[in-house]
């Protein structure tokens, strides 16, 4: 089978950089070979599997999409949760509370998540929030407070314990019968600690 190329053209490096990342980790079994030059990227095919060329044009073209209007970038769902390699699975919704809390801007739209941050950025936070999650899920806790316990620990960086006690400090959640609860709704207790951040 003869040898096919995929060219794509990205508005930096570092976008290019995010791309190859992605298709060595999902091609990492097949014939091909990535050529970068600064913001260009060139995939080279020589497997004779059927589609691999045409998965990877398809892969390239959402590519494309994902960078660059009024500094947001648009990131398809499945391609952060496939580049994150998550420690366990993680609430979306969690994930934007995250960012958001950060101070970032979060918005999820029809699968794709726009973000001022780039891929691996993202992927990052959302590894980050994977294993801050998984320690909270031992919690003897709701689940939402599992979840806002994980979501704080993330986005500053001090731990489960630091988190559980800052929210019980900050009177978004008690102890009772030896479990932790909310003692607001989830979206008032992540307002509060919003205005909390901004003090």
């Amino acid at each position: 089978m003869r040898e096919r190329q995929i060219t794509v053209s990205f508005p930096d490096s570092a976008a290019a950089a995010d791309f190859i990342r992605y298709i060595e980790k999902r091609f990492g079994g097949y014939d091909l070979y990535v050529v970068a030059k600064g913001a260009k990227v060139r995939v080279i095919v020589k497997d004779t599997r059927p589609d691999v060329a045409e998965k990877i044009k398809q892969i390239a073209k959402i590519w494309r999409t994902m960078y660059g209007r009024g500094g947001g970038n648009i990131v398809p769902l499945q391609v952060l949760l496939s580049m994150a390699e998550l420690k366990t699975g993680i609430p979306i919704g969690g994930l934007l509370d995250v960012l958001r809390l950060m101070g970032l801007k979060a918005e999820l739209k029809q699968g794709y998540l726009l973000t001022s941050l780039s891929l691996e950025q993202l992927a990052q936070v959302a590894r980050r929030f994977s294993e801050e999650y998984s320690k909270a899920l031992r919690l003897n806790a709701t689940s939402l407070t599992k979840r806002l316990v994980a979501v704080l620990s993330t986005a500053t960086g001090n731990g489960i314990e630091w988190s559980l006690e800052r929210l019980l400090e900050l009177n978004i959640v008690k102890l009772e019968n030896n479990k932790y609860i909310l003692k607001l709704n989830y979206e008032s207790a992540l307002a509060k600690l919003g205005t909390q951040r901004t003090q």
